[in-house]
């Protein structure tokens, strides 16, 4: 992976590429304390001479030289003002599988939780072989892709194995229509699983790591560097669900059941890529509230780096550090004094966002979203598999200053 860098030089000579033509005031500062140079291009010839304390940003995939330079300090943050609190590079891995201290697998096509094609009619069933996820280069690599033979014969045994350890459990019998398993453990349901031949993966950091904003950091910052796919029916997201959930239930948290606890999705796209969405879900259950915002085009073979930024009251979208959304608590008065923006029927102030939620990396296949012909989208499957990159995850924090405070 390469990194976005911020590195403070302490009274050092660089050479700092900027873009042909451009003023030189487009990386110039205010005069006292640090100077700041956002380095754009590594293709310019054109250099110039800083020689005061300097802090230095490159974007994704830029470079820079130093010069007899001093590195004071270094932070793959935004700014200098953020700290790293948690990331995974998916660089050094001793083998192809993710950091299980990290993440962890979620398998099947969601009738562990009672709503199979995990809610949306989606097509595929996740697994946790590295065909489907692994690390190389430095990347983590989730592929979508269409099974046949051996492989579909797996998938029906495994549907079958899952059914009946869950019906088991709750001592219930394969024709009992309780808890989801005759839509589970039914033949045609596996059937149609083994027929679709569809499968990918899906990691969580639940129980591992939850994010909220808090005391010591009011401002959180989760931030991805991805290069999606493009393919009828592919739907890759990067999203956040409540961490205070029972095991048994997805989408569950402090306030009820989905939606009344959140959902957070910091992007998801579809099909073409050529729409770019981030959006929250709240309300109550059976009473879906969303908002959501339009980030534009995913460019072909390029890693994008999308973010949301998080406060107590607000949360900001971006990609490539430009902001596309935001979204405020009802908690937050408007410019007319009256109430606006996300809430929970069964929490008040900044619910249901006070609590701490969990990152999901997904690539699904078919489903409500992509809301394409699901024969359309197993065809194009099946001219070869699929592949969403992930260069790395980021946590940030930007500490709170002594005059901040929480009420």
């Amino acid at each position: 992976m390469k990194w976005v860098l911020i590195i403070v030089l302490l009274h050092s000579t660089i050479s700092a590429a900027r873009l042909p033509g451009r003023p030189d005031s487009a990386s110039d500062v205010a005069s006292g304390g640090a100077q700041a140079a956002t380095l754009e291009s590594e293709s310019s010839r054109h250099h110039r001479s800083l020689q005061q304390d300097t802090t230095l940003r490159t974007l994704p995939n830029q470079t820079i030289e130093l010069m007899d330079a001093k590195i004071a300090s270094f932070s793959p943050c935004l700014g200098v003002n953020w700290e790293l609190l948690w990331s995974d590079e998916f660089n050094d891995y001793a083998s192809a599988a993710v950091d299980p201290a990290k993440w962890s697998y979620q398998t099947g096509d969601g009738s562990q939780y009672g709503i199979p094609g995990w809610g949306n009619d989606e097509l595929q069933y996740y697994t946790e072989r590295s065909s489907n996820l692994y690390v190389q280069d430095g990347k983590l690599i989730i592929q979508a892709q269409r099974e046949s033979g051996e492989n579909s014969d797996w998938m029906y045994k495994k549907c079958l194995n899952e059914c009946e350890y869950r019906c088991n459990l709750e001592g219930k019998t394969k024709t009992d229509d309780i808890s989801g398993c005759v839509q589970t453990c039914s033949v045609p349901r596996c059937d149609e699983i083994k027929a679709t031949g569809a499968t990918s993966a899906r990691i969580r950091t639940f129980g591992k790591l939850a994010v909220v904003p808090s005391e010591d950091y009011p401002s959180v910052r989760i931030e991805a560097s991805v290069k999606l796919p493009r393919g009828v029916g592919l739907w890759p997201a990067f999203w956040m669900l409540p961490e205070q959930s029972p095991s048994n239930c997805s989408g569950c948290g402090r306030y009820g059941k989905w939606p009344a606890s959140g959902e957070i999705d910091i992007f998801e796209a579809a099909n073409d890529m050529s729409n770019i969405q981030g959006t929250l879900f709240y309300g109550a259950e059976g009473e879906v509230q969303q908002y959501s915002g339009n980030g534009g085009p995913a460019p072909v073979d390029v890693f994008q780096t999308i973010a949301l930024e998080w406060d107590y009251e607000q949360m900001r979208w971006f990609i490539d550090d430009r902001q596309f959304m935001q979204a405020d608590s009802a908690a937050k008065l408007n410019s007319m004094g009256i109430p606006g923006g996300w809430y929970t029927k069964t929490g008040q102030g900044n619910a249901p966002f006070d609590a701490a939620f969990y990152l999901i990396l997904n690539l699904a296949v078919g489903g409500n979203y992509p809301n394409a012909d699901p024969a359309a989208t197993l065809a194009d499957l099946s001219l070869g598999a699929k592949k969403m990159e992930v260069d790395y995850i980021r946590v940030c924090g930007k500490a709170a200053t002594p005059s901040e405070t929480h009420l």
